[in-house]
Parts: C-alpha cells; sequence; structure tokens
C-alpha cells in the first residue's frame, strides 16, 4: 500500500510541475485564442456569489425596491503612448518567455537540490555553500524579470491562474523542492512501474 501511495506521490508532483510550466508557457505564446463558454449562466452565477458574499441578506434591493445591478466596464486607454506599446506576443517574445520559463524551472531544482543536500553546510555558514544558494535565487530572479517584461496574451478561459509567473512558479518551487526530498529508490521503483506501464 505505501510502494502505491509513494508512486502515485511522484507522478503526481511531476504533473502538477509539467502543468504550472504549461500554464507558464501559454500565457505568453502568440495565437492563443478565447475559449467560448456561456457567458450568461456564468455571469448569474457569479452575481449570485457576489451578492452572497457582499451583500447581507435583504441588503440587494433599495428600499424603494429597485434591485442593484453591479455591471462592469472594460477600460479603454486612449493614451497614444499605451498604442503604440506592443500588447500582444509575438514569435520573438514568446520564445523570450519560454527560455525564461527553461531558465526558471532549472535554477529552481538546483536551488532546491543545493538547500537540500548542502543543509548542514548552511546552517554551520559555510561562505560557499551561501554563495552557491545566491547565484541559484539570483537566476531566479533574473528569469522571473525576463518573463514579466514580456506581453502576455489576451486569450480568456473558463478557469485561469491569477499571478502569472509568481504562482506558477512557487508551484514550481513546491514541487520540485517535494521530489528532490525523495529517496532514491522511490525513483528506481517509479521507473521501473513506468517501464512496466502500470
Amino acid at each position: 500500500m505505501y510502494f502505491q501511495v509513494e508512486l502515485l506521490s511522484i507522478g503526481t508532483l511531476i504533473s502538477y510541475t509539467i502543468v504550472a510550466i504549461a500554464v507558464l508557457v501559454t500565457r505568453y505564446t502568440p495565437g492563443v485564442q478565447t475559449v467560448k463558454y456561456d457567458d450568461d449562466r456564468t455571469k448569474e452565477r457569479t452575481r449570485k456569489w457576489l451578492q452572497s458574499v457582499c451583500c447581507r441578506p435583504g441588503e440587494t434591493e433599495d428600499k424603494d425596491g429597485a434591485s442593484h445591478e453591479v455591471t462592469y466596464q472594460r477600460v479603454e486607454s486612449n493614451d497614444e503612448e499605451s498604442s503604440n506599446v506592443t500588447t500582444e506576443p509575438d514569435s520573438t517574445t514568446s520564445f523570450h518567455a519560454r527560455v525564461g520559463a527553461f531558465l526558471l524551472t532549472v535554477s529552481i531544482m538546483a536551488l532546491n537540490i543545493c538547500l537540500t543536500q548542502t543543509q548542514s553546510y548552511l546552517s554551520s555558514g559555510e561562505v560557499w555553500a551561501i554563495i552557491l544558494s545566491c547565484i541559484f535565487g539570483l537566476m531566479i530572479v533574473s528569469s522571473l524579470t525576463l518573463i514579466i517584461r514580456q506581453p502576455r496574451n489576451s486569450a480568456t478561459f473558463p478557469f485561469m491562474v491569477p499571478g502569472v509567473p509568481f504562482i506558477p512558479a512557487l508551484t514550481i518551487f513546491v514541487n520540485t523542492l517535494l521530489l528532490v526530498t525523495l529517496n532514491h529508490w522511490t525513483y528506481i521503483r517509479f521507473s521501473i512501474w513506468m517501464s512496466l506501464g502500470k
């Protein structure tokens, strides 16, 4: 039983990491189409949910009996400078975002390996371990900066991850930290299990 739970957990962590990377790359890919969904039903559910969260019972109507309806409008900017700025990604910016996502993933994995393998050296204040951790931390910050500077596509989906690229980066960090703390026998068993097609 423990063996199956262990294999399921490693598979789940790997798939969550892949999903986080995919979310990160997709947001900066050009030509992504908006996924259409039943807008009226979604708006009605959202309105009811907002009323249940924000209003006390009986507060949705005026004293006259008129109901309040909150409408949200998209704010359009008329600045000439904002119209000159590229707001949609192209092939070059998409390539930069993919390189940034790759560097982010590699640096997060390297930092997690460094933190777990040199834990005793870090706690004793060894300079080389601290410098190595700082280098990987700076690589994470620089790759996040590279990703942030790229324009994102404006496609909308029924479910979207907020806080891109920070939430996916945090997800990658937590999942890879959990992956590097696993025993090497877990990876051997997982490889055998996957090669058998189970």
